[in-house]
């Protein structure tokens, strides 16, 4: 049966948590693509489906605003309900973590869209298979997203090789990665002493195997500032990680 809201309880295990014992990023955002994946899955848009459409999901945007990271052994429960559809390729989907007590210690919001695996073109909501989900009428942020900043010309780049390990079933880097790709740009110290308050990633394109990219970076005030690029220039994705 068709939920307009999943609820998912998860158990923060070491291997996702940093030096600091906090939850990763990267694992904060497997855990909710998870959940985006199973909910859709029971709305009839799910792997087998969309494999047999020939599509995929992509994520294109994502925000967090972060009142706490969860951290080892913590016991958080995660909501997730797609939001009413809003233009012809996207699908918005918003998230709420709460900790054992029931306080909100995270929220997201996220942007989605299926594309053509041959062709790597977004997908018309009409050329799809698609089961309607009842809609939960919350949004929790607006807007839901922001313009990003981006590095400046004296910023500074490295180049970042792409592993099997970065890759998803899709064959390109796969969002969750990028995360750790950036911080691991910094210094240990410098990670282990933010206290980050928020967060947004645009996806622009893929990163393939055969291409390796470059990260340029510095922080502007309280804000640490990525953008990912290819060897020619075109940006592969832009980061911003606010500190509070």
């Amino acid at each position: 049966m068709t939920r307009p809201i999943l609820r998912k309880n998860f158990v923060v295990g070491i291997s996702m948590v940093d030096t600091k014992r906090r939850l990763k990023l990267s694992a904060l955002e497997t855990i909710l693509m998870e959940c985006a994946s199973f909910h859709s899955g029971e709305m009839g848009l799910g792997i087998e489906s969309t494999d047999r459409q020939n599509i995929t999901w992509v994520l294109s945007k994502m925000r967090f605003e972060i009142e706490k990271l969860p951290e080892v052994w913590d016991e958080i429960l995660v909501e997730t309900w797609p939001l009413v559809p809003n233009g012809k390729i996207a699908f918005d989907r918003d998230f709420l973590v709460f900790d054992k007590a029931g306080k909100i210690v995270v929220k997201a919001t996220s942007r989605w869209c299926l594309i053509d695996i041959d062709k790597r073109r977004p997908v018309a909501r009409e050329a799809v298979e698609y089961f309607p989900p009842k809609y939960d009428e919350r949004q929790l942020f607006e807007p839901m997203f922001f313009e990003l900043r981006t590095p400046s010309a004296g910023a500074e780049q490295r180049e970042h090789t792409i592993a099997y390990s970065d890759l998803d079933f899709n064959g390109h880097v796969t969002n969750t990665k990028y995360f750790d790709i950036v911080l691991d740009m910094l210094e240990k110290n410098v990670v282990e002493n933010m206290n980050i308050g928020a967060v947004e990633i645009h996806f622009v394109s893929e990163a393939l195997p055969q291409n390796g990219f470059f990260v340029d970076f510095e922080k502007q005030e309280n804000n640490w500032i990525f953008e990912g690029k290819t060897q020619n220039g075109k940006r592969i994705f832009l980061m911003n990680i606010l500190e509070k």
